[in-house]
């Protein structure tokens, strides 16, 4: 078993992913100074066009000419950078722009044979005198851009109105067949999706996204127009896997709109050869809480096994020794309470110094304590880079839950455990 699979919610970490080449907001070649500038005001409907016609441009370049969730913050260039608080970057007024999509930087300059660098995010600078680009970047993340400056939202032209108040097929709508969706002609399309969300100091989220179709929808409208083929597939037998096909809701001219049927097989599976098709988000609803503002900030999940308590069941005493094949130099605590004794809440996650890991790790090597053992109320997960992992109780007999060289049971050192990572 594996870290990923004790975790009752696996964390999913916020910040800036890897950015390419001189990083995510490069190519602007404007000789360094020492300059201090202010954020410039909140673009107003003149310069949003202009943004707007800078962002669909550039993302068209880096091949998806249909960016969702644009988002525009008036900041500075060092703030936008977050990189080097010495750099002698100028540090001038700019609107920082973010919008989500495929992306892949095709002109990137590369070494022979590397591949072009992607990303879901597309970031841009944009001078405020000029409503121009100065750089632009991928990043695979959502930054902290209220650390930036007030985000604002940035609409990327897509008309929505004859699809405002068409629901979302969610299995509870009458499907029509084929006969009735011949004599529709549809024009539009809507779906809804499930999805997550990292917002910058409300956590990540389950999400629900609303989305209307991009491009001819045609070629989908025909796929649902196939009668049901009674027969097997090819092979001669059904597998017995479910197979999911995405229902959309069909949109004419008028705002009309029907929910289609799917066509399957003899075995009721969907027939092969959905064309893909392109969807912008257009609504995303907050669903459910899955990690805390605190818990990203902290790289910690939000509910864990307690492994010393018998989280996963009995655990065999060890005679204790080194908790890694390899001592880290520093190391992570994730600090939590169980009231069932099996999984534990987050409370709060801290980084541990040098010193205060070397003292840790060396005061968690200790053999499993003999006879019974009252069950203690928290927990700590002790974790370093690679997957490593250790787990000890805070009260009770102070036992570790050990996941080196296997699963097992030991002992800690009670006195240097409760002056590192306290007891509450």
């Amino acid at each position: 078993m594996r870290l990923a699979l004790l975790a009752a919610a696996v964390l999913a970490a916020a910040g800036f992913g890897s950015a390419y080449a001189a990083g995510a907001f490069g190519g602007d070649q404007r000789p360094r100074t020492a300059a201090v500038a202010a954020p410039p005001p909140p673009p107003g409907a003149v310069e949003l066009a202009s943004i707007r016609h800078v962002v669909l441009r550039a993302a068209t370049k880096m091949g998806d000419p249909t960016p969702t969730d644009g988002v525009v913050v008036p900041t500075t260039r060092r703030l936008a950078e977050l990189v080097d608080v010495d750099t002698d970057e100028a540090d001038t007024p700019v609107y920082f722009v973010l919008v989500r999509g495929t992306f892949t930087d095709s002109a990137a300059r590369l070494p022979k044979g590397a591949k072009p660098p992607t990303g879901t995010i597309l970031t841009l600078t944009v001078d405020p005198a000029t409503n121009e680009s100065l750089g632009g970047g991928l990043v695979r993340s959502i930054p902290d851009v209220a650390a930036m400056g007030k985000p604002e939202p940035l609409a990327l032209n897509m008309d929505t109105s004859r699809t405002t108040n068409v629901p979302c097929a969610d299995g509870h709508r009458h499907l029509v067949g084929p006969d009735v969706l011949r004599g529709f002609r549809a024009v539009t399309a809507v779906s809804c999706v499930e999805g997550t969300r990292t917002y910058p100091g409300r956590g990540q989220w389950s999400v629900r996204i609303r989305r209307v179709a991009v491009g001819d929808v045609t070629g989908l409208q025909r796929y649902f127009e196939q009668p049901n083929r009674p027969g097997l597939p090819q092979g001669g037998f059904c597998d017995g896997v479910a197979h999911f096909s995405l229902v959309p809701t069909f949109v004419d001219a008028r705002g009309r709109w029907l929910v289609p049927r799917v066509p399957v097989d003899g075995c009721g599976e969907p027939l092969p050869g959905a064309p893909k098709l392109r969807w912008r988000a257009v609504a995303v609803r907050r669903v459910r809480l899955m990690v805390s503002a605190a818990a990203l900030a902290a790289h910690c999940a939000m509910a864990i096994k307690d492994l010393p308590g018998d989280g996963i069941g009995p655990l065999t005493p060890t005679r204790g020794g080194p908790l890694f094949k390899s001592i880290p130099k520093t190391a992570r605590a994730c600090i939590y309470r169980t009231r069932d004794f099996e999984v534990g809440s987050f409370v709060r996650g801290f980084a541990l110094g040098g010193a205060q890991t070397h003292r840790l790790l060396g005061a968690l090597t200790r053999p499993a304590p003999s006879g019974n053992c009252p069950d203690a109320a928290m927990f700590a997960v002790v974790s370093s880079s690679g997957g490593r992992w250790a787990e000890v109780e805070l009260g009770g007999c102070w036992r570790v839950g050990r996941t080196y060289p296997e699963y097992g049971l030991g002992g800690s050192d009670p006195a240097a455990v409760r002056a590192i990572l306290g007891t509450r």
